[in-house]
């Protein structure tokens, strides 16, 4: 895939702004799962996923973009939700 010269520089210039998010929603959700023993585990959303989200028009610009950290917490059955 190529990316946008100005959307790699933005990103690369914003991610150790989303890795610091990581860290902190990190923090919350491992204390929580360890708590109830539930699996966890969390990323930054990598450039040509985001690149892609701005390209098709998904969102306008950077500043609408809302998932730049995605994270998944997996439960044993639904009578945990």
């Amino acid at each position: 895939m190529i990316i946008p010269k100005d959307i790699a520089q933005n990103y690369y210039f914003l991610k150790p702004h989303f890795i610091k998010v990581k860290e902190i929603v990190d923090q919350t959700l491992i204390n929580f799962t360890s708590q109830y023993h539930f699996a966890y585990s969390s990323r930054v959303k990598e450039l040509d996923s985001l690149s892609e989200k701005i390209e098709s028009g998904r969102y306008k610009d950077w500043n609408s973009v809302d998932d730049f950290v995605g994270a998944v917490i997996i439960v044993p059955n639904i009578n945990y939700e």
